[in-house]
C-alpha cells in the first residue's frame, strides 16, 4: 500500500510537509490528513489489488479532511482487501474539488475489476462542497451516504456562484455500462445521494434498498441538469417510470435533462443499469 499526500499553498496561508507512508501488503494500513488555508491539496492512495483513491481540492479558501484505509487480512480468501476512502472538502471564493475511486482487484467469479465512482464540484467565484464515503471489496464498490457526514447543507455535492458545475459518475468498467449526473448554472445547486454502487454486473446511481433511497437534485437561480445511463442488459430511471432493454450489440440508454429558472426540486433521480 502506498499513500502520498501533498499540499501546495500560498506563502501567507499554510504549509504542509510532503509525506509518504508504506506498509507490507499483509498488514492493515491507513492514512489521513486535514487542511485549512488556500491553494491546492492532493491526496492519493492505493492498496495493492484493492483500490486507488485520488482527491484534489483547490481554492482561494480551502479546507477539509481525507482518509484511506485497507483491511488486507483476506477474510474471504479471495486475495482482495476491503478498502475505505472518506473525504469532506469545501472551497470558497472559487475553487474545484475532484475525486476518483477505482476498484483494482476482483475475485474471478464476481467479474473483472475496473469499477469507478468519480465526482466534481466547481465554482468560478462562490462555494463548492463535496463528500464521499467510498468502499471496495472483492465484488463491488460503493459510496454510502446514509448516516455519514455530508456537506454543510446536508448534501453529497453542492456549489454556488455565478458559474458552477457538479458531476457524479458511476462506471462498471464494462463497455457501455455506466451512469452519470451533471448540473450547471448561476445561483446554487446540490446533489443528494444515500447510496451508489457498481460491479461487473451493473450499477446504481443514487439508489439502493430500504432506507438508502435518497436521490435528489435541488437548485436556485438558473441552470440545467442531466442524469441517465447506458446498459447492455437494461437501464431504468425509477423516478420517471422509464426502463429500456439493451444488448451487447445494441445497448439501452436513458437520459433525463432539463433547465430551470427560479428554483428546482427533483426527487428520485436514481438510475439503475444491468450488464450482460
Amino acid at each position: 500500500m502506498n499513500i502520498r499526500k501533498t499540499l501546495l499553498a500560498t506563502a501567507c496561508a499554510f504549509a504542509f510537509a510532503l509525506g509518504i507512508a508504506s506498509a507490507p501488503a499483509s498488514a492493515d494500513t491507513s492514512a489521513n490528513t486535514s487542511w485549512n488555508g488556500s491553494g491546492t491539496v492532493t491526496f492519493n492512495a492505493n492498496a495493492s489489488n484493492g483500490s486507488t483513491f485520488a482527491l484534489s481540492s483547490a481554492g482561494n479558501v480551502n479546507g477539509g479532511t481525507a482518509q484511506f484505509s485497507n483491511d488486507e487480512t483476506n477474510a474471504y480468501g479471495y486475495g482482495v482487501p476491503n478498502t475505505n476512502a472518506n473525504f469532506n472538502a469545501a472551497v470558497n471564493s472559487g475553487g474545484l474539488i475532484q475525486s476518483s475511486f477505482t476498484r483494482d482487484g476482483s475475485a474471478g467469479a464476481y467479474g473483472a475489476a475496473g469499477q469507478s465512482i468519480t465526482s466534481t464540484a466547481y465554482s468560478f467565484d462562490g462555494a463548492a462542497n463535496a463528500v464521499g464515503n467510498l468502499k471496495s471489496n472483492y465484488a463491488s464498490i460503493s459510496d454510502v451516504g446514509y448516516g455519514q457526514p455530508h456537506t454543510a447543507d446536508g448534501k453529497t455535492l453542492s456549489a454556488s456562484g455565478s458559474q458552477y458545475t457538479l458531476t457524479y459518475n458511476v462506471n462498471t468498467g464494462v463497455a457501455n455500462n455506466a451512469s452519470g449526473m451533471t448540473i450547471s448554472g448561476n445561483g446554487s445547486a446540490a446533489f443528494a445521494s444515500n447510496f451508489s454502487s457498481a460491479s461487473a454486473n451493473g450499477y446504481s446511481l443514487a439508489n439502493g434498498g430500504g432506507i438508502f433511497t435518497l436521490a435528489a437534485i435541488t437548485g436556485t437561480g438558473t441552470g440545467s441538469f442531466s442524469y441517465g445511463g447506458v446498459g447492455t442488459g437494461s437501464v431504468s430511471v425509477p423516478g420517471a417510470n422509464l426502463s429500456v432493454p439493451g444488448t451487447v450489440t445494441n445497448p439501452g440508454s436513458l437520459t433525463i435533462s432539463g433547465t430551470w429558472d427560479g428554483s428546482l426540486n427533483l426527487g428520485n433521480v436514481s438510475v439503475n443499469g444491468a450488464a450482460h
